[in-house]
């Protein structure tokens, strides 16, 4: 991530907030957040004592939580220039793809060849199954009819 040029209050936010501690320090104060309130509604809906407390702690983390994420930096994006001699200009991001293996490329190609071909196999069969089963509808109507005139 590009660092805040501001060296202010905010500009330690939005840096600390983009660093690898600042998402788990965020991970862990949403997750714990998050379970007080559920355990402050559930003592709510069961009339146990305490409810109204644990709602407003936990409901307070996440509002305190949603205030500072205001001030995280966006993820920047990869940008392609259109001259086809240049190549995409390369910046950090957190999830990267990492290169696949030609031999699992070429066996996961295969795999989905297989499945297309059972799946048209079997669209095959289905209506295979729909003609035999029209024609037995039909038999049987052909039959109940003529025994009841």
């Amino acid at each position: 991530m590009t660092k805040h040029n501001n060296k202010g209050f905010i500009g330690r936010l939005s840096n600390f907030i983009s660093s690898y501690r600042g998402q788990i320090f965020f991970n862990f104060a949403y997750s714990i957040g998050a379970a007080i309130v559920i355990w402050g509604v559930l003592f709510k809906l069961l009339h146990l004592p305490g409810g109204n407390t644990l709602l407003a702690i936990g409901l307070g983390t996440e509002i305190v939580m949603f205030i500072i994420t205001a001030f995280d930096l966006p993820v920047e994006v990869r940008s392609y220039d259109t001259s086809p001699t240049d190549k995409p200009t390369e910046t950090h991001q957190p999830h990267q793809m990492a290169s696949v293996d030609p031999t699992l490329a070429d066996r996961a190609d295969k795999a989905t060849r297989e499945y297309c071909e059972q799946t048209e196999a079997l669209t095959e069969n289905m209506k295979r199954l729909n003609e035999i089963y029209s024609n037995m509808l039909s038999a049987l109507e052909n039959s109940t009819s003529t025994k009841i005139k």
